[in-house]
């Protein structure tokens, strides 16, 4: 005989007698630096349930209650009744309070409503200690009604002839709605919840009887649950008894409103318990067959049923269209999860058999999920160990999935184009981001990587331009090539002091990204490491740097300054960069070709190069065409003081573009009147005695005196041999 859960919504009236504000006394401080508030009982007052009366259930406050005002929680309720007198004792005078009632999250104004509830007693449901959740504003009399966020059901159950006594009731949801996990409380309502789609309500290790028959005044059972539109769901309840019997009902779910009371009845006969075998639930009752056509199917194996190979590709080849599979409840024969669903485009939603271990791969298109275009919610049991590559591939419209603790292992491609997937926590014994494991992730916009991660793959999260940032673990060692090529949101980027490689094109068109930290111990970018990185400002590079490869820096043209010691500036690294000052160490043998070419109207404003090498670099071909075209003024080249020879000839192109040769050690000037006897010679402030030669500069607003000029002729007529006189301004005037 077929059973069915029927969802009766509730009503919530005043209790009968219910004191009303009017009648209550001001309450006021029973001790000075104490205030107390008052609960009532009204409309929507529920942290217990009590007598029912013509189908109405009253709430009232339970022993053990307590209120939030801010983060300060009053003394509990030492009883249970129709008024709460709240005691608190450090709370500021005042004319109004803005009360919470349990607030059990792991943050201020958040509740937390657990998937594993528990009720000792029946008839005496524990709301509180399962996460109910209120709020209200005291008035002046500090008194206050309490208003609900959250939802409610209240069991109505009975048998005649069932004798053993009930364990548990669990109840689960199709769409992917979660009734239990955390919300953070705001303007009157809860927030977003992500959490569990299932809630089970537990009875202790002697469970309780079964009433005889209904009741309307006493609620048997109840458990707390967040509110859902589940109107389109369909809901399944599954009751375990002590003897290891099972009865279960499915039908379509409605709306839990805040606040309020959803009542399912059952009646349950002995014979209608199961004990053995394969069960299917439906939108239209409990079945021993599988339907010939799937909309909703939820799978229940009790004794020695086991889910077969042949029933889930039967239930595979009646899919309709927005299917919704739960083999949460079920166990499957063997420990690898088959590969009939791959390429199912009518299957929206899916959980796996609990005894799933492996999600293995019968070829390259042949995984249990590729290209399942209309999956939007998996959920994957605890004790899975292995996701095959490619397992959810093309998944265009999975929006989450929960990869449990115990994965160690996760395939490539197993998530690529996964464009609605938005957010992922990486479990803890993952050390492999496998190659373009997100790939094509375009919705990603949050993951989390565990500190057991050691290699970033190739290509690993290429194309997912929702990624604004991301933390990279302290152990990563190996970074694959193209590894967040294409993350066009993201900005910053630290990479940990362990990884000694940057491979090709690691983060290429990465177009936002303004701020790199590369590791201490870095050797080597590859080719187009940071191509095209648009809006980079600045990069430091590390004394251990030896190579770079060609473009690793091309068309960044918000680069404001390059410096960079290594022996080659490979071809076109730096090309139509953005930046206004260029230093290249003493390591620096050769430039290559265009390594600075500025060929757009962002690059040219390079106003000064520094070459510290003794030895002219060599050159090749155009490495430093066009990079001064916009400076407007003086342009300088500065190179050691010994060597201006050797650059006048070796660096003549550059020369030719207008840049002026200067000595090094004139960058390191102050402002006044600096003078030396050579060019290898440093500068100083006081002018030598005796000379054959005498360099004489000014910096900043400083000028020679005519004392001074007088002493320098004075020093020139006294010497033996012709002297030369040089003397210019600072390339600062």
């Amino acid at each position: 005989m077929k059973k069915y859960l029927y969802l009766v919504c509730g009503s919530m009236l005043a209790l009968a007698g219910c004191t009303r504000d009017a009648d209550v006394e001001p309450a006021r401080p029973v001790e000075s630096g104490k205030v107390v508030l008052t609960g009532l009982s009204g409309e929507v007052t529920r942290t217990g349930f009590g007598e029912a009366s013509e189908g109405v259930v009253p709430f009232r406050w339970s022993a053990g209650d307590c209120i939030w005002v801010g983060d300060v929680k009053s003394e509990p309720l030492e009883s249970s009744g129709e008024k709460g007198a709240f005691v608190f004792e450090s709370v500021a005078e005042a004319d109004s309070y803005d009360v919470i009632y349990n607030m059990t999250g792991s943050a201020a104004r958040t509740a937390s409503i657990p998937a594993e509830q528990t009720q000792t007693e029946a008839g005496r449901p524990d709301l509180g200690r399962n996460g109910d959740f209120g709020y209200a504003t005291a008035d002046a009399n500090r008194t206050f009604v309490l208003n609900h966020a959250t939802s409610y059901v209240w069991f109505d159950v009975s048998s005649a002839d069932v004798t053993a006594r009930l364990e548990s009731i669990s109840l689960s949801v199709s769409g992917g709605h979660a009734i239990a996990g955390e919300a953070v409380f705001a303007e009157g309502a809860l927030g977003a919840c992500e959490g569990s789609s299932s809630v089970t309500l537990n009875f202790g290790e002697e469970g309780v009887a079964l009433p005889t028959q209904h009741s309307d005044t006493e609620v048997f059972a109840a458990m707390v649950l967040y509110p859902a539109d589940l109107s389109e769901a369909t809901v399944s309840v599954v009751y375990t008894f002590a003897d290891g019997s099972v009865y279960m009902q499915s039908r379509a779910g409605r709306r839990l409103t805040p606040g309020g009371t959803l009542r399912i009845s059952a009646t349950i006969a002995a014979a209608d318990c199961k004990r053995d075998g394969v069960f299917y639930l439906t939108e239209n009752g409990v079945a021993e067959e599988i339907p010939e056509s799937v909309t909703y199917l939820k799978a229940v194996t009790l004794g020695e049923g086991k889910l077969a190979a042949a029933d889930l590709s039967a239930i595979a080849s009646r899919l309709k269209a927005g299917a919704v599979l739960d083999f949460a409840e079920a166990t499957y024969e063997a420990a690898e999860f088959p590969t009939v669903f791959s390429r199912k485009t009518t299957l929206r939603e899916i959980s796996l058999p609990c005894n799933i271990l492996t999600m293995p791969s019968t070829g390259t298109y042949a995984t249990a999920f590729y290209g399942c275009t209309g999956l939007e919610t998996v959920a994957l049991p605890d004790g899975l160990t292995e996701i095959a590559a490619r397992a959810f591939s093309g998944c265009s419209k999975l929006v989450s999935v929960r990869l449990p603790s115990t994965l160690t292992s996760i395939g490539e491609y197993a998530f690529y184009d996964c464009k609605a997937l938005a957010d992922v926590v990486v479990p803890e014994k993952i050390t492999t981001l496998s190659r373009s494991l997100f790939a094509g992730c375009t919705g990603l916009k949050s993951v989390t990587i565990p500190a057991g991660v050691k290699t970033i793959d190739s290509g690993a999260f290429n194309k997912c331009s929702a990624l604004e940032s991301i933390e990279l673990p302290e152990g990563l060692t190996t970074l694959g090539s193209q590894a967040f090529m294409n993350c066009s949101a993201l900005k910053s980027v630290r990479i940990p002091d362990g990884v000694t490689a940057i491979p090709n094109e690691t983060f290429a068109y990465c177009s936002v990204l303004e701020t790199v930290e590369l590791p201490s111990a870095l050797k080597t970018i590859g080719n187009m490491g940071f191509y095209k990185n648009n809006a980079l400002r600045s990069i430091s590079f590390p004394e251990t740097l030896e190579t770079i490869g060609t473009n690793s820096f091309d068309e960044c043209h918000s680069l404001a300054d390059v410096t960079i010691d290594i022996p080659v500036v490979t071809d076109y690294s730096f090309r139509d960069c953005g930046c206004t000052t260029i230093v290249l160490g003493e390591k620096v043998t050769e430039v290559g070709r265009n390594a600075f070419y500025g060929y757009s109207d962002e690059s040219g404003n390079v106003k000064s190069i520094t070459c510290r090498a003794q030895t002219p670099p060599e050159l090749g071909q155009t490495p430093f065409d066009g990079i001064g075209k916009n400076v407007e003024g003086k342009k300088y080249l500065y190179v050691p003081a010994a060597s201006y020879e050797a650059y006048e000839k070796e660096w003549a192109s550059v020369i030719g573009q207008g840049y002026i040769l200067e000595d090094i050690s004139d960058q390191e000037l102050t402002d006044g009147v600096w003078y030396r006897v050579s060019r290898e010679e440093k500068w100083t402030t006081t002018m030598p005695d005796t000379f054959s030669a005498l360099y004489v500069r000014t910096v900043g607003e400083q000028t020679i005196s005519a004392e001074a000029l007088q002493s320098v002729v004075a020093r020139l007529a006294a010497q033996s041999v012709p002297c030369l006189l040089y003397t210019s301004p600072s390339p600062r005037d």
